[in-house]
């Protein structure tokens, strides 16, 4: 069975409305969801989809990003925020953060695949998450590199 796709929602505004459905309707799932309207945090992303469905997601202050991603590790972030650079910068911040827990992860599981003694398996796993782990910290450089 395939994993689904991890998403943070970063910005909950009316754009983020139908980012995230389009995140469901492609099988993957919101796994935390920031903004900075205060008025907005915990809600449950269900109230920003307007679909009638509650998720189980709080939308959290945007400033407590860095430890909710350490918490959910989601795959990508989805920034829908104003458009502006300096509006971009702390959502900037939260992408160094993801790609600094990724590259904590990725060293642990080369040590365990060093030091432990695997069956070929879970040595397949550990192998395949690191390669995912690579790729999304590729990704998130060359977001950093465009709004940079």
């Amino acid at each position: 069975m395939e994993r689904k796709l991890r998403v943070a929602m970063y910005g909950c505004g009316k754009m983020s409305e139908y980012l995230m459905r389009y995140v469901y309707e492609k099988g993957g799932e919101v796994v935390c969801a920031f903004d900075i309207d205060e008025s907005k945090f915990g809600k449950d992303i269900g109230e920003i989809i307007n679909d009638g469905k509650l998720y189980n997601v709080k939308i959290e202050d945007s400033t407590k990003a860095k430890e909710v991603f350490a918490e959910t590790n989601p795959d990508i972030c989805i920034v829908a925020t104003m458009s502006l650079l300096n509006d971009l910068k702390e959502a900037l911040n939260s992408i160094e953060s993801a790609i600094k827990n990724n590259n904590v992860v990725i060293e642990s599981l080369k040590n365990s695949i060093e030091n432990e003694n695997n069956d070929e398996d879970k040595k397949n796993v550990l192998l395949e998450t690191i390669e995912d782990l690579e790729y999304q910290n590729e990704t998130n450089e060359e977001i950093m590199k465009l709004l940079n």
